[in-house]
């Protein structure tokens, strides 16, 4: 956790909940960032301003308000309206803080407090449940891995991170002149992987690679464990602290269903291996051009051990 979403659950601790009013935390940068209790149930967090905010929405979540007060200065809340995502709520509301922090002025300061709001608003409205099940983490594990393994290529950590557009919706994963690669991440005893689409490993026409990650759930103390935070963060720290390469890079995670939330420091993972395989014109899919068209859409299960043959050989 943060040391910011510590002062913000220092700060909660320290408040009688039945009683109302803010208390000022201490933070850097051009903004006074208070946190207090609305009604007993309702946490929020306030900044006090001299200058308005940008209009942004409230979430299905968070209510927030901009308000001016008798002494003519602007009081703008973010007010959890759903216990169940506190959790959430003090993630967002430091990532913002220490987001805005940085900025020259209380103008700029706001600006990014609008931009960055509205980037979890995004988030928030995307997610289906509290956290990414098993198998999604162990698929966002396996693309993290490979961005990683591109980012210590020749190519430009821009142009690679432009290039993983599985989050954008993407037929696949990771999209170059050069071709692309669909990711698979599995259990090491696993024998087959499942393709959720007509167009997950293209057409007939186009060539790609298929990469099988073998990933395992492991004891903190295995050598090589990571969790799937530890990963998140790792491979932000190797964007050079490009604000614009974060940003992209977090947007991306948004897309998926990520935030940084400290259930992903839980569960532990190792990396076994992983097997590249040749997606050519003989290799065994279902496609839309050899199906009926009344046939939308399906998914179909590939047997590992049976496409051996198509095995890449580095």
């Amino acid at each position: 956790m943060s040391d910011t979403a510590n002062k913000l659950r220092d700060a909660w601790e320290k408040i009688d909940p039945s009683q109302s009013g803010t208390l000022l935390i201490e933070t850097s940068g051009p903004l006074d960032w208070y946190v207090g209790y609305r009604t007993s149930q309702n946490i929020e967090v306030a900044i006090v301003t001299q200058n308005p905010i940008d209009v942004i929405e409230s979430s299905k979540s968070i209510c927030v308000t901009c308000n001016v007060r008798k002494d003519k200065k602007y009081y703008i809340s973010f007010l959890l309206t759903e216990k169940s995502e506190k959790d959430v709520f003090i993630t967002m509301c430091s990532d913002i803080i220490d987001y805005s922090s940085a900025a020259e002025d209380e103008k700029k300061a706001l600006r990014k407090v609008s931009t960055r709001y509205k980037k979890w608003r995004r988030l928030m409205a995307k997610k289906k449940t509290s956290i990414l099940t098993d198998s999604e983490r162990k698929g966002l594990i396996g693309e993290l891995l490979f961005l990683n393994e591109l980012f210590d290529s020749p190519k430009p950590r821009g142009e690679v991170l432009a290039g993983w557009v599985g989050p954008e919706g993407a037929n696949q994963d990771f999209v170059y002149d050069e071709g692309w690669t669909e990711i698979k991440t599995t259990e090491q005893a696993s024998d087959k992987i499942v393709i959720h689409s007509l167009d997950q490993l293209g057409d007939r026409s186009t060539h790609g690679t298929l990469r099988i990650n073998r990933v395992e759930i492991c004891a903190p103390e295995l050598e090589g464990a990571f969790t799937l935070k530890q990963l998140v963060e790792r491979t932000r720290s190797r964007l050079s602290n490009d604000l614009d390469m974060i940003d992209t890079f977090d947007v991306k995670l948004c897309d998926i269903g990520y935030i940084d939330l400290d259930v992903y420091d839980r569960y532990f993972y190792k990396f076994i291996s992983y097997c590249d395989y040749d997606i050519n014109d003989t290799f065994p899919r279902i496609t839309r051009d050899i199906l009926s068209h009344e046939i939308i859409n399906c998914s179909y299960s590939i047997s590992i051990p049976a496409i051996n043959a198509w095995k890449k050989h580095v």
